[in-house]
């Protein structure tokens, strides 16, 4: 068969897939995934895909961050230009706040998780010593642990408006699920719990560093996930804590608080060991460990994308 006759059956196949897709695309409804011991292949959609860029999955109809080397399907993929994708953002933020709100998903008693894509597995990340964000800042001081992250209630959202709607993998999704968690995930609610739990849990004196705190390794040895409701930060540095940040590389930082304070001193300052934690930004967690889950339940699919062409005029 010639290149041609090649091509035209691949487009052939793809436009049943794509039609296929139009026809089911309001058959959504609520699907709980069972999840068992070790699930391999969830793409950690809620950290760490900050530095990749958004792509319209023509196949899917979605957003996804990826990362344009590993675009191999031209036809799957398209790309998206700037002003296309603020006011999609919007949109989207706007369809996805009514519907917490009308539901009462926006209430902290709701662990949810937004994504970009549709969830069919989650993999076991307790393994996974570096910080997520340090991947892109080559610092460790921010230590967000890699995981499926959720939101309480609707605190990512509030979130995303503050930083003015900045085009994300949060403010772009379409997939809300609900997260029920097992007791075997570590819960704290007060400022009291966080400084009983950072003094319990810190390396000891000759083995921290400012950027290297927690005993991370112990942590999830003995946890499955960490959740903390509401957002602390405020209540311990006031108003705005996440709009301040501690920025360079470990040895820097490192000097810097050598110099603020006594080495001995900065290692029994709560502030300062409470640092870790300002960069989560909002009522938030984490779940390394597949057994913290009890179940996950699609509650909503928005329909952003359904016709995503009407955007890109």
């Amino acid at each position: 068969m010639d290149k041609i006759g090649l091509y035209n059956n691949k487009l052939d196949y793809y436009k049943k897939i794509k039609n296929k897709n139009k026809i089911n695309k309001y058959e959504y409804k609520i699907d709980v995934i069972k999840i068992h011991s070790l699930l391999n292949n969830h793409n950690l959609d809620g950290g760490g895909f900050v530095e990749k860029k958004p792509y319209f999955n023509k196949m899917a109809n979605s957003i996804e961050f990826i990362d344009p080397k590993s675009i191999t399907n031209n036809y799957k993929y398209k790309t998206i230009p700037i002003d296309v994708l603020q006011k999609i953002t919007k949109i989207n933020y706007i369809k996805m706040t009514k519907f917490l709100e009308e539901t009462n998903y926006n209430s902290s008693k709701h662990i949810i998780h937004l994504s970009t894509t549709q969830i069919n597995e989650i993999r076991d990340t307790y393994k996974e010593k570096k910080s997520w964000l340090a991947q892109y800042t080559g610092s460790n001081l921010y230590h967000n642990p890699i995981g499926l992250w959720v939101s309480c209630g609707s605190s990512w959202q509030r979130l995303a408006k503050f930083e003015e709607l900045t085009p994300s993998q949060w403010t772009l999704a379409t997939y809300i699920y609900e997260i029920k968690i097992n007791d075997s995930v570590k819960q704290i609610k007060t400022v009291h719990e966080l400084k009983e739990f950072i003094f319990k849990y810190k390396k000891s004196d000759d083995k921290i560093k400012v950027y290297d705190v927690m005993d991370w390794k112990k942590i999830k040895k003995e946890y499955d996930g960490l959740l903390i409701c509401p957002y602390l930060g405020n209540k311990i540095w006031g108003n705005h804590a996440n709009k301040f940040g501690i920025y360079g590389d470990n040895k820097s930082i490192s000097l810097y608080f050598e110099k603020l304070l006594s080495i001995k001193k900065w290692k029994r300052n709560f502030l300062v060991l409470a640092e870790w934690l300002r960069h989560w930004e909002s009522a938030t967690g984490v779940i390394w460990r597949s057994s913290g889950i009890k179940d996950i339940s699609l509650v909503k699919k928005l329909n952003t994308f359904d016709n995503f062409d009407k955007y890109d005029k």
